[in-house]
């Protein structure tokens, strides 16, 4: 199943990413109550599994209570790409600085996954890679060891962002790689990123999909066993095969310390898969 953005937000929140203030709704008097409620200055936002809703006109801005509540029959009364909106979620507007792609998808030519960034947020990936493919960094997370900060940290410089943020948004990139994790899924994503005036990182927008472990949360406790044990495996073959560079034990010694260090930061960098989703 697919994740609708508030679901997926949930999700997001959860495991410690920040994301707007909101309040889903199924009526139009729920709109306007969540209006108040969130004292104005709200988007309409129609939830939805398919993409391209703000161009079809999904996604709206009132400026009072009984325009919360026209803008909500509009939208509970249209259909995007043939899907129904029985949903809005009404969130706190942002005043956004800047705006960025983060994703993590599983790459079905390598078999594992890929963690992707964009300084081009709030595009559609898709548009993105074709117009801009440069614009997007990816790195292929070994699913043994889990996501490199240094990695991250390397692809965030070449992107451009800005020193003081870089270590912000590996660590929301790690949370972010342990909700993929858990859900087995094969997306998750956050589009755009925003960097707000008030020097807030948040989750402007999101979904999932499609995962398997909200019906069978034991598959991603599951799926983080067996890697594990592979990794277990690797690093005892580091310590009885000997380094390139030699036969002594020095070189065994430094093998197997190389295992260990990354076999160390693969089990922090996975420290989630207890996670109950």
């Amino acid at each position: 199943m697919k994740l609708f953005e508030f679901e997926a937000k949930g999700f997001m929140k959860k495991a410690g990413i920040q994301v707007p203030q909101g309040i889903v709704c199924e009526t139009v008097e729920e709109v306007r109550n969540a209006f108040i409620k969130l004292g104005g200055d709200v988007v309409l936002k129609s939830q939805v599994h398919v993409g391209g809703r703000g161009k079809a006109g999904g996604i709206k801005f009132p400026e009072a209570e009984e325009e919360a509540s026209e803008m909500a029959g509009q939208l509970f009364n249209m259909k995007i790409k043939d899907e129904s909106v029985e949903r809005i979620l009404v969130e706190k507007a942002l005043d956004i600085k800047e705006e960025y792609y983060l994703g993590i998808i599983t790459d079905p030519d390598a078999s594992c996954p890929l963690l992707m960034f964009s300084a081009d947020g709030g595009m559609d990936i898709e548009e993105l890679a074709a117009t801009k493919p440069d614009a997007i960094r990816k790195i292929t997370i070994d699913p043994r060891y889990g996501l490199f900060g240094f990695r991250v940290q390397y692809e965030l410089k070449k992107a451009g962002v800005e020193k003081g943020w870089r270590t912000k948004v590996v660590d929301l990139a790690k949370k972010l790689f342990q909700i993929y994790w858990a859900m087995d899924g094969e997306l998750i994503e956050i589009n755009p990123l925003v960097i707000t005036d008030r020097g807030d990182l948040v989750a402007a927008d999101a979904k999932g999909g499609p995962v398997l472990s909200l019906a069978h949360p034991e598959k991603g406790q599951q799926r983080g066993q067996r890697v594990r044990q592979r990794s277990l495996r690797t690093t005892m073959r580091g310590h009885h095969q000997p380094a390139a560079g030699g036969q002594g034990p020095g070189n065994r010694f430094a093998a197997a310390g190389h295992f260990t260090t990354a076999l160390r930061e693969r089990r922090s960098a996975m420290s989630f898969l207890p996670l109950s989703l």
